[in-house]
């Protein structure tokens, strides 16, 4: 196990900072869904979508709609698990499989919690693909992108080049959150909040792991 790519950290910002960072969602989207701040959002889109209305921009969307919900988040993780296992070991997959799935647990925890309802379609001029009769915050897509590529750095890429390597989850991320905003399937705040909710859930579980590590280590 003292082979594995540990992301060492603390229990301040391992545990405790990520513990609280997910509850302090709570309120704010309690917060969301009892203010107007729903309707700057709508203003954005009407000003915003028109500009990004092209049939590349709305398949892509849809593709990433597919591949990172539920059953298509599932599959693709185990068949990236498969690979690893093959390639390297498979607690190196057990690992992967973790730390990308904890992200989704993250914003899975926070979501019924707050019961924000998606956009409604009839507020909008230019409709995509909104989704209909779904929880809204935070976005699940965006917290299991975090959790995903976030994954595959750590258990794929040598750390000494993991500062590049989350440069590049970065942008992977605000590409899927950018896709959930464009077929209006969420408001901004609720990709944003995907983002942290995924980003506290792989710390808690990655300081888990190290924890873990450290214990077998010892015996």
């Amino acid at each position: 196990m003292q082979n594995l790519p540990l992301v060492k950290n603390s229990w301040l910002f391992g545990l405790a900072v990520p513990i609280l960072g997910l509850l302090a969602l709570i309120p704010l989207g309690l917060f969301l869904v009892d203010s107007e701040v729903h309707l700057y959002e709508i203003s954005f889109y009407q000003q915003s979508l028109h500009r990004v209305d092209s049939g590349f921009i709305h398949e892509f969307s849809h593709f990433v709609a597919v591949a990172f919900a539920p059953l298509g988040a599932v599959l693709i993780t185990l068949a990236t698990a498969g690979f690893i296992a093959w390639k390297r070991d498979r607690l190196f997959a057990l690992y992967f499989i973790s730390l990308a799935f904890s992200s989704w647990l993250g914003a899975a925890l926070v979501k019924p919690l707050v019961a924000r309802p998606r956009p409604n379609p009839l507020d909008f001029s230019v409709i995509f693909d909104p989704v209909a009769n779904s929880l809204s915050f935070p976005s699940g897509h965006t917290a299991f992108s975090v959790g995903f590529f976030a994954a595959l750095v750590i258990v794929l890429v040598s750390p000494k080049f993991w500062t590049r390597g989350f440069m590049l989850v970065a942008c992977g991320v605000f590409i899927v959150a950018a896709t959930r905003v464009i077929v209006i399937a969420h408001f901004p705040t609720d990709v944003i909040a995907g983002a942290f909710a995924g980003t506290f859930g792989v710390l808690i579980c990655a300081f888990l792991w190290q924890q873990i590590v450290l214990r077998k280590s010892c015996v």
